[in-house]
Formats: structure tokens, C-alpha cells, sequence
């Protein structure tokens, strides 16, 4: 890959033009860099895949994604949302302020996973290597990222986050491979891989040395100040994430206890080949339509408008992905990833409405932070993950088969997005708040 002298000096063009392009105020530009980065690091993480699967057994895999279930449960709050709010203030001594309490705060959730670790490891519970170092780590590393990325996106350096993407990709996949060839096979090493992998992206995403001098001089009384007056945004948004990890990584733990660790692993897999690239371009497509939107603050009109052609474009875009995922036979994915991961094929076909549902509908989510719905917000969210688990289980009740019930579960929570994204149009956008302005 790229040597350090050259990354400078190849960097500095990129860095000019995006510079000009965000002068501009190009929307469609700035997306292409997140998603130029994201594509390339999705690509990365697709050619190493079928190495992978070939190294590690679907048991191996299933506990992998079980772990990593059981931390989805903790890093995206390690913020406590927070770190959400950089966005919005005017002043940027108020976002470093709020940068500053959002990485004290993860730093403590960390701690405190460590602590409790231990206090079960001391009372005779296995916990095990993997659980005092790769819990807190994780937590503490993708806390750190999120707050950075955040700092990133409010300065509109989109090329820096595109390249820790990249790099933290390329470094996790590399740990992967190399620890499975040389080291072992068992899910701990795909663990340590991924949190390697983040460690690597969080030092393309660390501040620069004036950014860091003037985060350091931010007041104690001012940071405290702020989180006070945005902790409306995380009494509603902190619900609202563990209503997503619940779906997200609540699900594969459900589906395990159900139909057996093989489902588990075929049913993450799918979501992995799916979900991955998908989510990528759609958290790029967000991360530049959110400060737009806020610029945009209550001219409905516009957020309308925007938020049609976004809709409109990530439909098309669906529709297409869509007849080219349910073409592939089952044999490509034998002979792509190994023999033992075939079925694998049947998932993703069964699965792809149900995702790219969602790429259509994540960007537009935004909106609930703009309009400050996020009761809404929340019930949405609560909702989902009510239908999901409810589909689930029905399924399993009415007839105990693995495809059956992934079938259900595609079919309804791609009808119940489809009416989530109306109903976002009727109320989030349906009138003009007074609103007030922001003091800070």
C-alpha cells in the first residue's frame, strides 16, 4: 500500500481539492469522498473475505459475532450520545467543549466495563482474556473514533475520515489473515483483528497539534455547561441506540437460541456482505446531509426537497442492487468463500429487501435531529426492533425452520420501513417549528 512519504505528499492535492469542493458547498462531491473512501475500504474487507472463509469454520465465525453482539450492546453509547452534539453548536470552543466531555465520558464507561470484568473474573466467572482486553479496549477505542470523526465531519475533512476507514480496514484484515495462518483459528483472533483495525483508523482521525492545544485549554465549568443544556438529545438518543443494539446485535443472539450457532453464522454473514457496503455509502451520504440539514435549520421546504431526492436516488439505486442480488446462484458463493459457506447465498437473497430498505431509509433518519423529534425518533426505533424480535419469534412458532423465519423477518420490517420513511415525510417535515436559537 502507500508508503508514509507518499500518503503526505499524495495527500496534500486531495486535501486542496476537497478544500475547493467544500467551499462550494458540493454535496454531491463531498459524498463521493466519504463514499470513495468507504468503497475502497468495503473492497479491502470483500477481497480478503473468501481468505477468511477458508480459514475460519462457520462455529468460529458464529462466536465471533456473538461476541462482538455482546459489546454492540456498549459502544454506541460509550459517548452516552454526546458526541451527536459536536454538530450543532455555532462556536467551535463549544464543540471541542463537548468533544472533551464526550471522551471523559467514554473513557469512564471503559473503566467501568473493566472494573465489573474484573469483579466477575474475581467471583469465579470464566471470563476469560478476551473479555478483560477486548471489551474495554473496543469500547474505549470505537468511543474515541466516533468523538474524532465527529470533529472531522463538523470541519468538513471528509478526506481524513475516508482514509482512517481505509487504513482500518486494510490493518484488520491483514490481523486476520496473518493471525489465522500463523497464529490460531479460534474467534478471539478475529476479535483482536478488529480491534487492531480500529486502533489503526483512530490515528488517521486524531487531531491536529493546534486542534489538541486548544481542546486541552477548554474550562471545566464550560464543558459541563453544555452537555447540561444538549442532555435532552441523550435522555431520547441513548434509548434510542440501545433500541438499534438490540436489534443489531440482539437478533443474532436470539436467532442462536433458536435455530443453532450455524444460523447465527450463515445469517451475520449475509449481513456482512449486505450490510457492510450498504451502510458505508449511506453513514457517508448522512454524515454530509446532516450539516447541510442543519444549515437548512426550519426552511421545510428545502429539508423537503432534499430529503425527496435523496429518497429518490437511494431507491433507484436499491432497485438495481436488487435484481443483481437474488441473479447469483448459490454455487458462486461455494466457490467464492468455500463449499461450507453455500448456503450463505440463500440468506443474502432472502435478507437484501430488508437491507436495502434501510440504505434508503438511514440517511433520512437525520432528520429527527434537525427537527428535534426525538421522541419520534425513539418510538420509531423501539418499534423496529419490537416488530423484528415479534416476527422472529411468530415465525419460529408457526414453523421451526431457519429460512422461514428470515423470510418473515425480511418481508416486514422492509413494509414496516417503507411506512417508517411516510410517516418521517407526513410529521417530521409536515410544518414549521418557532424553534429558538441555538446559544452557544
Amino acid at each position: 500500500m502507500l508508503q508514509s512519504t507518499t500518503a503526505t505528499a499524495g495527500c496534500a492535492p486531495l486535501v486542496s481539492a476537497v478544500t475547493n469542493v467544500l467551499q462550494q458547498k458540493s454535496f454531491a462531491r463531498s459524498v463521493s469522498t466519504l463514499a470513495g473512501g468507504s468503497a475502497l475500504a468495503q473492497l479491502i474487507a470483500l477481497v480478503s473475505l473468501p481468505l477468511m472463509t477458508r480459514i475460519f469454520a462457520p462455529l468460529d465465525y458464529g462466536q465471533y459475532v456473538i461476541f462482538m453482539a455482546y459489546v454492540g450492546f456498549i459502544s454506541p453509547i460509550a459517548c452516552a450520545r454526546f458526541e451527536v452534539a459536536i454538530l450543532l453548536p455555532k462556536r467551535e470552543s463549544s464543540a471541542l467543549a463537548l468533544a472533551v466531555g464526550s471522551l471523559m465520558t467514554v473513557t469512564g464507561i471503559a473503566a467501568l466495563a473493566l472494573s465489573l470484568l474484573l469483579m466477575a473474573a474475581v467471583a469465579g466467572y470464566d471470563i476469560g482474556i478476551d473479555g478483560l482486553t477486548f471489551v474495554p479496549l473496543y469500547v474505549l477505542v470505537a468511543g474515541y473514533a466516533q468523538v474524532f470523526t465527529n470533529l472531522h465531519v463538523r470541519a468538513r475533512r471528509f478526506t481524513r475520515i475516508s482514509l482512517s476507514r481505509i487504513f482500518q480496514a486494510l490493518a484488520a484484515s491483514t490481523a486476520t489473515l496473518a493471525g489465522g495462518f500463523f497464529y490460531s483459528t479460534h474467534y478471539t483472533t478475529l476479535v483482536g483483528a478488529a480491534v487492531l483495525g480500529q486502533l489503526v483508523g483512530l490515528c488517521f482521525l486524531l487531531p491536529d497539534l493546534d486542534q489538541a492545544r486548544s481542546t486541552l485549554r477548554v474550562r471545566r465549568g464550560r464543558i459541563w455547561r453544555l452537555m447540561r443544556h444538549y442532555q435532552k438529545l441523550a435522555i431520547f438518543n441513548v434509548p434510542h441506540v440501545l433500541s438499534d443494539a438490540a436489534q443489531s446485535s440482539g437478533l443474532p443472539l436470539a436467532i442462536g437460541a433458536w435455530f443453532g450457532p450455524q444460523a447465527t453464522a450463515f445469517y451475520s454473514f449475509a449481513l456482512r456482505l449486505l450490510k457492510a457496503p450498504l451502510s458505508l455509502v449511506s453513514t457517508s451520504i448522512s454524515q454530509v446531509y446532516f450539516p447541510n440539514a442543519v444549515a437548512a435549520g426550519n426552511d421545510v421546504p428545502k429539508l423537503r426537497a432534499n430529503a425527496k431526492k435523496i429518497l429518490l436516488a437511494l431507491s433507484s439505486t436499491a432497485l438495481l442492487l436488487l435484481l443483481l442480488v437474488i441473479s447469483i446462484p448459490d454455487v458462486i458463493y461455494g466457490v467464492v468463500f468455500d463449499t461450507k459457506w453455500e448456503q450463505a447465498g440463500q440468506y443474502v437473497r432472502i435478507l437484501a429487501p430488508w437491507m436495502l430498505a434501510s440504505f434508503v431509509a438511514s440517511p433520512l433518519t437525520v432528520l429527527f435531529l434537525v427537527r428535534e423529534k426525538f421522541g419520534l425518533h425513539l418510538a420509531f426505533s423501539t418499534g423496529a426492533t419490537f416488530v423484528a424480535f415479534f416476527l422472529l419469534w411468530a415465525s419460529n412458532l408457526l414453523k421451526h425452520d431457519t429460512l422461514f423465519a428470515m423470510a418473515a423477518l425480511s418481508f416486514g420490517m422492509t413494509t414496516f420501513i417503507a411506512f417508517a420513511v411516510f410517516l418521517e415525510f407526513r410529521v417530521v417535515l409536515g410544518r414549521v417549528n418557532s424553534g429558538e436559537k441555538q446559544p452557544f
